[in-house]
């Protein structure tokens, strides 16, 4: 992705996707998103990452097991 070919940053469209980005450049990624596949492959991307990362949890520890083994 370069600013060249794309009015937005990687970093402007993961902001963009969380709902942090700024309204002015948040108007210009939705533009951008609606007619740039490179764009939208990245952003579905980003958003199934997040997703895994939501759905990740640290797995609790046997505390007994852990003192027997120590």
């Amino acid at each position: 992705m370069t600013k060249t070919n794309h009015p937005i940053e990687q970093e402007e469209l993961m902001a963009y996707l969380d709902g942090e980005l700024a309204t002015d450049r948040a108007v210009t990624a939705a533009a951008h998103l609606e007619h740039c596949q490179e764009c939208q492959r990245l952003a579905d991307d980003l958003k199934g990452m997040s997703q895994k990362l939501m759905e990740w949890e640290v797995e609790t520890s046997d505390t007994e097991n852990m003192t027997d083994i120590v």
